[in-house]
């Protein structure tokens, strides 16, 4: 199959992830249950097959992912997809645990799916990012904590849940640079890691707005839920950094293959112009024996002697 029946997959895809993801907005902000329940997982569901089977046949490259890459990232998007669900019961506290509990796993499988083996992290984006996100972490759980602590489970798990969130978006933001892979994958991944470092943040926030039936956050569910398909979206993407990056050393290869290639038929092209020149030469000018020889006092009296 060529790459062009693989992008055009990836495509259709993408408008059904679109499609849904708006279907789910609308209906989380009319109270559409049914509709939430039908559309709320699908975009993140379909990055699965987009990561370990469309986006490495649309490469077709010799260097992919590793596996163990497709599988802990694969995990992580079952884990985030199947917790989606828990939230939608969104007035159940139970369910809201237990789909945080998931969504925790998977960012600590997205963490392990792109822990770097050959370099380490770049220690001051990590410390910079680190200082940066526990800094909002602790705003965010500031601003909650009043309304969770007479719950002592759910507010020890929150801190703990936004600790394990910085770390994971951190662990994005100082992935080390490397030949083998493509570094603006590397950037929509810390990306998409912010996107939903930021939306587990207004989530909460308006998690508790709303059972305390205070005021919500305005366009609460569009925010929410952009950021958070978005950024699982960017990571996903991520993990095409193998592949984009061999498929760029095979255009370089190939275009130097035509420089040379070129170069070499403009040096063959000069030596055939130089050729036809000489030719040319020999067919326009007598040979030396067809002219007739001067006699030497005319010679010399053209000369000037």
């Amino acid at each position: 199959m060529t790459r062009k029946f693989w992008l055009i997959v990836s495509l259709v895809i993408y408008a059904v992830q679109l499609i849904t993801a708006i279907l789910d907005i609308i209906g989380a902000h009319f109270g559409i249950k049914w509709l939430q329940f039908t559309t709320k997982a699908i975009p993140v569901a379909l990055l699965i097959p987009l990561v370990d089977v469309i986006w490495p046949q649309y490469f077709a490259t010799k260097r992919r992912a590793p596996l163990t890459v497709k599988i802990y990232i694969t995990i992580g998007l079952a884990c985030n997809a199947v917790g989606d669900y828990f939230l939608v019961i969104r007035s159940n506290r139970p369910s809201f645990i237990i789909g945080t509990i998931l969504f925790l796993v998977g960012h600590v499988f997205y963490v392990i799916a792109f822990l770097p083996t050959k370099f380490k992290y770049r220690i001051m984006h990590l410390v910079s990012s680190v200082t940066l996100l526990c800094v909002s972490s602790f705003c965010t759980y500031i601003i909650v904590y009043q309304d969770i602590k007479k719950f002592v489970l759910e507010s020890f798990g929150y801190l703990f849940f936004f600790l394990i969130e910085s770390a994971m978006t951190a662990s994005f933001i100082a992935q080390p640079k490397s030949q083998d892979k493509c570094e603006k994958c590397q950037h929509a991944g810390a990306v998409g890691a912010l996107l939903i470092f930021m939306s587990d943040c207004l989530l909460t926030i308006d998690r508790q707005l709303t059972l305390f039936g205070k005021d919500q956050i305005p366009m609460r569910t569009a925010c929410i839920m952009l950021t958070y398909y978005f950024g699982h979206f960017l990571i996903s993407y991520s993990s095409r950094q193998w592949e984009c990056s061999a498929h760029e050393e095979e255009d370089g290869d190939k275009q130097g293959i035509l420089r040379q290639g070129v170069d070499e038929h403009g040096e063959v092209q000069h030596r055939k112009d130089e050729l036809s020149f000489y030719s040319y030469q020999s067919e326009t000018v007598p040979p030396q024996s067809w002219i007739a020889p001067v006699p030497i006092q005319a010679q010399q009296i053209s000369e000037g002697v």
